[in-house]
């Protein structure tokens, strides 16, 4: 079989190109080989797999719900009322080695919950990979509902508030930066060089730049004092220091708001511009981590109030901090600013280009704040395009976040009455397939809007439309603003309505929130609820859903023997509630160890429509080694089709236990290499995200566990090293034979409830 586009030879029943990521017909039925009774023969330490051609492994279908990352940490929650029962009859779990999968399943969930911390402490230097895409308002919907909506016309300067012509021939300007180091300082200097660009910028005197620097135990720069709070002027090409104010938080809104006042007041001028450099989350987890006082955060109502207590009108806010382009965070901002530039993502070390736009600035001395806000999105992503990072950062006229804010609370009125009436497996249905921003519990509006469609879903992103002044994403699911939409990570709940109560949210948006949660945490169980409920806890439609200390739960998933192979056979009832279907590999090396080749989002079909229980026939390698992954998280737009897919690749990093952090999707399906992060195998401990450097060594790591006691050992069992600037990611096919090689397969529901087979035996 050829591919239709590029005429590369792939293998029939893939479902893209490794070659140019073209998506494929799905995938004809398979036989996996008969089941074997038991493990017969010892097998080499490090199983040497020969390689055939590239090609793809087969991918999740189209047509069956989209694969998200199971829920981290616990489950899900509510199973309807018709769903009181698990999608095979319950029975004790029967494994071929008692304890294997337990321990297995253990080890995979600490693993995929890992990556709901990547955005809780701020993943600023990972590495991915993928190619821009930018997008203009260009015109209006359509009010018959569409699938897939337009963008409307773009919008005029804002009348509310203006660019308002300059009186002189001159604006001066002052702007200040807020520089929170923590720990992305203090392990890699990125705040150092970020100061750097903006000392080899090029200006006037009529520009001020104002810096506060403090939240790091170690500053790279000798004109910072470690673990201090100071404040510099840049000045020709030198850094002045202002003032020394000794050991403090950076994340009050006292010192935020002292910053401001300190900068106004000894730099006026007539145009001010705040960036805010650090750490960041929205909704609930925040602005800022200082390494000095590590339990200190701003919310985002917080930085709201710091700007009202400042009492300083801003051309702009500009976010250098991943996760703050929320509807929270422009709502908290909007009084105090006329535009916001922030990531729905991450943000990565490379920062905004200071540098760049200060000369910008000098040498069009009156441009407007939109085109000056521009040229840093534009910026930015070029940056990271260059370094084949993705991304994305948007700008916001928050002249018309207030619409925004009105048609969410409209929508979120038609989902509250959609729960009402037994509505609660379609939204989470919806809502979980609508990708994620490591788990910060934010949802792309326009992704959920079109996802679950209500009545007011257009209204909703028209308004979400005019206020995405400019957007460039590489997410399939970023069109420019997200919100606060708890889904995974409900036990913050209580914390996230308090900062929605201070920003002045309706009721009617606060009683939706409150139904969803109530029910999700009903079903989670009445110890989750003691734990985590408050006051908002609506326990009538909570149990109007699910009976109470009724819990998600384990289940055995029975298979079917068919023709020479085992399947697992799922009603169309069972496929409408099923959240992701997993897929795990362990080569056996002797009667007692097993190596854990990892688990991925893998399943194929027979010519019923049953799920055919087989081997992957693809996996990752690092310079053709096979390695242990991990996938974490897949995502697929119902409409093209795309998709992109993250996991992770046991190793150490300079002596260090790490894993490696690897991004897919259809115009890298061989993978990227993302970045590491430092992680104790044994402790479950880790560390920030960091970038590799071409120097870093890097060691494969391969878990071996003893399939009797459960206990794992991580060895590096080639005894070899790479450094990362060698590193050559490949997504080849795998060949078995010499080894046996135990399967399982793991459903999980949109409730929380698991569901495991087997281990089958090739």
């Amino acid at each position: 079989m050829k591919c239709p586009r590029c005429t590369q030879e792939i293998k029939a029943g893939a479902q893209f190109c490794t070659n140019c990521g073209l998506r494929i017909a799905p995938p004809q039925p398979v036989q996996p080989q008969p089941v074997q009774p038991q493990m017969q023969r010892p097998v080499a330490p490090q199983p040497q797999m020969q390689q055939r051609p590239v090609q793809p492994q087969q991918r999740p279908m189209p047509q069956q719900p989209q694969m998200q990352q199971p829920v981290q940490q616990r489950p899900v929650a509510p199973q309807p009322q018709m769903q009181q029962r698990p999608m095979q009859p319950q029975q004790p779990k029967q494994k071929s080695k008692k304890g294997l999968i337990i321990v297995l399943l253990c080890v995979l969930a600490v693993l995929i919950g890992v990556m709901v911390w990547l955005l809780l402490k701020g993943n600023d230097d990972s590495e991915q990979k993928k190619s821009a895409s930018s997008s203009k308002p260009e015109k209006e919907y359509e009010s018959d509902e569409p699938d897939t909506p337009e963008k409307p016309d773009e919008p005029q300067e804002p009348s509310k508030p203006e660019d308002v012509p300059a009186t002189s021939d001159v604006d001066t300007h002052t702007v200040m930066v807020y520089i929170v180091g923590s720990d992305l300082e203090s392990n890699g200097g990125n705040a150092t060089l970020d100061i750097q660009e903006m000392l080899a910028a090029d200006y006037e005197e009529d520009i001020n730049v104002v810096i506060q620097t403090g939240g790091s135990y170690y500053w790279q720069r000798e004109e910072m004092d470690d673990g201090k709070v100071q404040r510099f002027e840049v000045k020709d090409g030198k850094l002045v220091e202002l003032e020394a104010l000794g050991k403090m938080s950076m994340l009050t809104v006292d010192a935020l708001a002292d910053f401001i006042t300190y900068a106004s007041e000894n730099y006026p001028a007539d145009k001010y511009t705040l960036f805010m450099w650090d750490h960041g989350g929205g909704t609930p987890i925040c602005y800022g981590y200082d390494e000095l006082f590590p339990y200190d955060q701003l919310y985002d109502v917080e930085i709201g109030y710091a700007l009202e207590k400042a009492g300083v009108s801003f051309e702009s806010i500009i976010f250098d901090a991943c996760n703050m382009c929320t509807l929270e965070v422009a709502m908290a901002i909007k009084d105090y600013a006329k535009y916001m530039v922030a990531a729905e993502s991450y943000t990565w070390d490379v920062g905004m280009s200071y540098d760049v736009w200060l000369n910008y600035l000098d040498d069009n001395r009156n441009a407007s704040a939109l085109e000056s806000c521009e040229l840093l999105v534009t910026e930015y992503m070029e940056s990271i395009a260059k370094r084949d990072l993705i991304g994305s950062m948007s700008l916001i006229n928050l002249s018309k976040i207030q619409n925004v804010y009105d048609a969410y609370e409209d929508y979120l009125v038609s989902v509250y009455n959609d729960l009402k009436n037994d509505g609660y497996a379609e939204y989470i249905k919806a809502r979980s397939a609508c990708g994620e921003y490591g788990g910060t519990e934010s949802v792309d509006l326009i992704t959920l809007a079109t996802a679950y469609h209500t009545d007011m879903s257009t209204e909703l992103m028209n308004a979400v439309v005019n206020a995405v002044y400019y957007t460039d994403s590489d997410f399939l699911y970023g069109h420019g603003l997200a919100a606060y939409s708890p889904y995974a990570i409900v036990e913050k709940y209580d914390i996230a309505r308090s900062n929605m109560e201070d920003l002045g949210y309706t009721s009617e948006v606060l009683e939706c929130y409150d139904a969803f949660v109530s029910i999700n945490m009903a079903y989670t169980g009445q110890d989750f609820v003691d734990d985590y409920a408050g006051a908002w806890f609506d326990s009538d439609i909570a149990y109007s859903y699910v009976e109470a200390d009724t819990e998600a739960g384990e289940y055995y998933l029975e298979t079917t023997e068919k023709d020479g192979y085992y399947a697992i056979c799922l009603s169309e009832d069972d496929w409408n509630i099923v959240s992701t279907v997993e897929a795990g590999v362990i080569v056996v090396l002797d009667d007692e160890n097993g190596l854990l080749l990892g688990q991925d989002y893998y399943y194929v079909y027979d010519e019923e429509g049953d799920i055919a229980i087989g081997l992957p026939d693809y996996w990752v390698r690092v310079n053709g080694t096979i390695a242990s992954y991990v996938c974490t998280d897949i995502y697929e737009d119902v409409n093209t089709g795309e998709w992109s897919q993250s996991g992770l690749i046991y190793a150490r990093c300079n002596g260090q236990e790490a894993m490696l952090i690897v991004y897919y999707d259809e115009d890298y399906p061989q993978g990227t290499l993302v970045g590491y992060m430092p992680y104790d195998f044994v402790t479950e401990e880790y560390g920030q995200v960091q970038q590799l450097r071409d120097d870093d060594v890097i060691e494969l790591i391969s878990p071996i566990m003893n399939t009797n006691t459960g206990e794992i050992a991580y060895e590096n069992v080639t005894g070899e090293s790479i450094l990362a600037s060698d590193i050559e990611l490949t997504y080849e096919s795998i060949v078995y034979e010499g080894y046996e090689v135990i399967a399982y397969y793991v459903v999980y529901d949109i409730y929380g409830n698991t569901y495991t087979t087997d281990d089958f035996y090739f």
